[in-house]
This record gives C-alpha cells, sequence and structure tokens, in this order.
C-alpha cells in the first residue's frame, strides 16, 4: 500500500582477542561475501605471536596467520575464492596465540661437561634458554677438577641471568642471543698422605701391605682414600689422630 520498508543490514565484527597482547588491530567489520583485509598483529614482550585462533586461548583452528593473513578452509569461516571472502554471519571473536621466545646461547667448558635443562650439551655448541621459564643449569666437572663458577662473555651477556654464578647447580632464563656461557674448572690441589701406625699395631692402604706406616702420592683434597689399623694381639684400636 505504499508503505516503504528500510532494511538495514549491520557487517558482522570479528574481534580480535590479543590474550595480554598490545597493539595491533582490535577489530574488523567485513560486510558478506567482500574481501577481507590483512590485520595489523600485535605484540607481547617476551613471546612470539602464532596467529589468531576460533579457540579461548589462541587453541582450535587457525584463522589468521602470524603475519596477520586470514587462512583459507577453516571451520565456521567460508571461503570461495583464491582471495579469502569470509563469510561472517555473526559477530565472532578470535583468540590470539602466544609462545614464549627461547634464544640460542653457546656453552663453553674444558675439563668438566654442561647440562641445559637436563640435556647434555658439548662444548662450543648451543642451547636454547627461555625468556622468562627458567631452565636448569649443571656443571659437573671431570675427575681431579672442581667447580669454580659461571662467567659470560660476548654480546648481550646482560641479558642473560644465572641465578648463582657460583653455584654448580642452578638455573638460567635470556632475553637475546649471543653471549657464551661458561662452566670454569680448576685442578685439584694435590699433596702425599702418610698413615703411620702407634705402638702395637699396624695400617695399611688399600691394596696395600700391614706395616708400621703406608703412603699416598699425589692425593687430591677432594679425594676419598681407604686406610686400615690393626691391633697387634693383646691391644685394640682407639683412634686416629692427624698432625
Amino acid at each position: 500500500n505504499g508503505t516503504n520498508v528500510v532494511i538495514t543490514c549491520t557487517a558482522p565484527t570479528v574481534t580480535f582477542d590479543k590474550e595480554g597482547g598490545s597493539s595491533g588491530t582490535d577489530s574488523q567489520s567485513t560486510p558478506y561475501g567482500t574481501t577481507t583485509s590483512n590485520i595489523t598483529a600485535p605484540s607481547k614482550t617476551g613471546y612470539d605471536f602464532g596467529g589468531y585462533y576460533d579457540g579461548d586461548g589462541g587453541t582450535g583452528n587457525q584463522v589468521i596467520n602470524a603475519s596477520g593473513v586470514w587462512q583459507k578452509n577453516k571451520t565456521n569461516f567460508t571461503d570461495n575464492s583464491t582471495t579469502p571472502k569470509w563469510v561472517v554471519t555473526s559477530n565472532r571473536t578470535l583468540y590470539a596465540q602466544w609462545t614464549e621466545k627461547t634464544y640460542s646461547l653457546t656453552f663453553s667448558c674444558t675439563n668438566g661437561t654442561i647440562a641445559v635443562g637436563g640435556a647434555a650439551v658439548s662444548s662450543g655448541s648451543t642451547a636454547s634458554v627461555n625468556h622468562f621459564t627458567t631452565k636448569t643449569l649443571v656443571a659437573t666437572p671431570s675427575s681431579g677438577y672442581r667447580f669454580t663458577g659461571w662467567t659470560l662473555s660476548g654480546t648481550n651477556t646482560n641479558k642473560v641471568t644465572i641465578a648463582d654464578v657460583s653455584a654448580a647447580s642452578t638455573t638460567i632464563i635470556a632475553t637475546a642471543t649471543g653471549a657464551t656461557v661458561t662452566a670454569n674448572f680448576e685442578a685439584l690441589p694435590s699433596g702425599q698422605l702418610d698413615i703411620v701406625a702407634g705402638a702395637n699395631g699396624q695400617v695399611k692402604k688399600q691394596g696395600g701391605s700391614w706395616g708400621s706406616s703406608a703412603s699416598y702420592t699425589d692425593v687430591n683434597t677432594d679425594s676419598d682414600l681407604n686406610i686400615y689399623a690393626q691391633a697387634n694381639t693383646g691391644y685394640h684400636f682407639v683412634n686416629w689422630t692427624k698432625s
């Protein structure tokens, strides 16, 4: 009857949940069948952006890749052309996926071994260290040596944190590449241990014979040595003394 009916269509909006990130595109409204535009990726300190996904927390199907480009053939987003034209029938939210950054550091040692995160690392090789999550860092000396501390060299040494540089077993994190982590060892001091029997007894060392005295030579200060005492008939052992 001459009545005009005005139908207003509102383009669905895709909102980008940055999951703790900042900057980048906040949302995008795309009318039905029109070509979607690439977005500006967000950023988050200590993390790499892995794209936007249709599941909370950055799970499910990737809809936009890490470069901000819409992907084809994903669940609930229909596309029938070479250039993605997404049919979004209602407002949607996509969720950012983040992966903690890792950094490659070089590890060095002589007369010992190094393990990072429980895995052995040969001297001169690299291993990845996390931005926030600590990894264990363990130095083990070779026989006849002892650990003296961790040192850093190369570039970005101020971007590497070792919890306790004087401890053989500690933790490490990093916020940049370029540094070399060195486990330092030194030879144990050596000397001679003389075992002398008092009156009415005999002594011996491991693998030796009973007598009035015995000696270990080239003894390291951290060595474990076996010494033995035997009383003569009619006597009993009292104690050891040192001088």
